[in-house]
């Protein structure tokens, strides 16, 4: 009967700290948060630190020809059965192909459904045992290897509702660990803290660089008027853990909290590694996805992405000109048999082919581009986040309207561009069977 009272798991100390925290709420900028874990932590990481707001666009045009050797994205989805297309089409319209994509609040709706949305990843989940919402959802590239950590792994109590994914992943030699936390509201932070305490020394101890990405439900901006927050933060600080999302994650009109946590743990202390880190300004859920890119001294070229030909007018007139010129009467001349004269000119014709069609690596944007999200809709997606922003940005009115009613104008060209593609694919009088099955 008594445990359905609001403070009924709360002990002595933690029902004062709550009072306490009942004082006014003091948001520090991000320049001020920098500064306060620079001096906590003692670290050089905040010297090489930046944060950004970026739109798409910007984030293309400044980082999508850098080289980085960790690119990871971290999304509270709000349901991914729902936001499907639109996180589909969002990670069509970037043109950094990451290697880790960690979904918070994934829910529990259709999600066995949905593992090969993303044909490059390995998609891996851990789900809310007693209601839908929540879940953490973690898409791996393929071209890395990674193995499950088990023993990382934070178990739910009556106090805290808590789903995460832990994994150990290795890329050209070098080892990184990867975590995903979704941390339910309203539940015990100090019991929270003493269950991450633990995962997080044992990571520690390993000496292993970790990226931890999180909703914990927790605005690391009231960090001076907060005494959980205070102690959520000396927990990952004495763990070696260091905050480098700095920005609010989930603004409205009129709030802006940075409850959307990525840490870096570094225990190879290199002064060079930087990193690149904030938000993606996008309409995708009430929270901004974020995005996390390290560069260590040296870049590790990782990528896997698949050869191909290139067919261009001008290669196949020097296939044909290299063909006329060759003198196959010398070639064959040699010899009568005609198992060695087939072999010469089989070895010939190869060489030619080539060197006229080399295999190129396909470009990151044309080997992740969905065929249905045409430039017309990368365009349309550029003006609708636009718009996004500058309501989010006035908070008028007439400026959300207009978002509203372009967001759905854009829906429905998606929808019918979709089902046109599908359409014309599916026809068997026009394909076939073999290219069905390649869908």
């Amino acid at each position: 009967m008594f445990d359905c009272l609001p403070f009924f798991h709360l002990d002595n100390n933690e029902l004062l700290a709550l009072f306490q925290d009942s004082q006014p709420n003091v948001n520090l900028s991000a320049t001020q948060l920098n500064s306060l874990l620079a001096d906590l932590s003692n670290s050089d990481l905040y010297n090489n630190l930046k944060n950004e707001n970026l739109s798409i666009e910007n984030f293309n045009q400044n980082l999508s020809t850098q080289e980085f050797d960790l690119r990871c994205l971290h999304i509270n989805i709000h349901s991914l059965n729902a936001k499907l297309d639109d996180f589909i089409q969002l990670i069509a319209s970037l043109d950094v192909c990451f290697d880790v994509i960690c979904l918070t609040e994934v829910w529990s709706t259709n999600l066995q459904f949905h593992a090969c949305v993303l044909q490059d990843y390995n998609f891996y989940y851990d789900l809310p045992k007693s209601s839908i919402v929540g879940g953490v959802g973690i898409f791996i590239n393929k071209s890395i290897q990674c193995k499950i950590r088990n023993d990382l792994y934070i178990k739910s109590n009556l106090n805290n509702m808590i789903e995460n994914l832990w994994f150990e992943i290795s890329k050209s030699g070098s080892k990184f660990i990867i975590g995903c936390i979704y941390r339910h509201p309203n539940s015990c932070v100090a019991d929270f803290i003493k269950l991450l305490e633990t995962t997080l020394s044992k990571i520690n101890k390993r000496k292993l660089p970790c990226v931890l990405m999180a909703d914990m439900n927790m605005d690391i901006l009231k960090v001076c008027s907060s005494s959980s927050v205070r102690d959520y933060i000396n927990c990952l600080v004495s763990n070696n853990f260091l905050p480098t999302l700095l920005l609010p994650t989930r603004v409205t009109c009129t709030s802006s909290t940075l409850i959307d946590h990525i840490c870096f743990l570094n225990n190879t202390h290199n002064v060079k590694t930087k990193i690149c880190c904030g938000n993606i300004l996008s309409d995708i859920s009430d929270h901004y996805p974020n995005f996390w890119l390290l560069k260590i001294n040296k870049y590790i070229d990782m990528s896997n992405r698949p050869h191909t030909r290139v067919f261009s007018p001008k290669n196949k007139d020097d296939f044909n000109q290299k063909l006329n010129h060759m003198d196959w009467y010398t070639i064959f001349n040699n010899t009568t048999d005609v198992n060695l004269c087939y072999d010469y000119f089989i070895n010939q014709l190869t060489i030619i082919y080539n060197q006229c069609f080399p295999l190129v690596r396909i470009s990151r944007k044309a080997y992740k581009n969905k065929s249905w999200f045409t430039k017309q809709l990368r365009h349309l997606l550029y003006e609708k986040n636009s718009l996004f922003r500058n309501w989010r940005k006035s908070a008028d009115e007439k400026d959300r309207l207009i978002y509203i009613t372009f967001k759905k104008k854009y829906n429905n060209t998606c929808r019918l561009s979709k089902i046109t593609y599908y359409k014309n694919v599916l026809d068997v009088k026009a394909s076939s069977t073999k290219n069905i099955w390649t869908i």
